[in-house]
């Protein structure tokens, strides 16, 4: 939340809004930008949308073999978070 935050003070253009109808759209613009261009160290240099399509195709392949709520490794030693890291 705290990168997301630091992305909206520079991205959002809030100083011409007049009114909440505004604010909306302008809030929706920004979130939209973040999760589609702003590209995450933490996300393996990834958009969120892009590392939120690797853990869904990493679920997919892996799901039969891994528990992912626990942490559990496949049979291969991959979290799914390894996935998305070894993916790039």
């Amino acid at each position: 939340m705290d990168s997301f935050f630091g992305h909206f003070k520079d991205l959002a253009e809030y100083k011409s809004l007049d009114n909440l109808k505004d604010v909306i759209k302008e809030v929706d613009r920004v979130i939209e930008e973040y999760n589609l261009h702003c590209y995450q160290w933490g996300l393996n240099k990834m958009t969120p949308e892009q590392y939120r399509g690797c853990l869904l195709v990493a679920e997919a392949l892996y799901k039969p073999s891994v528990n992912w709520g626990t942490g559990q490794t496949n049979d291969v030693g991959h979290t799914m978070e390894t996935y998305c890291s070894q993916t790039i």
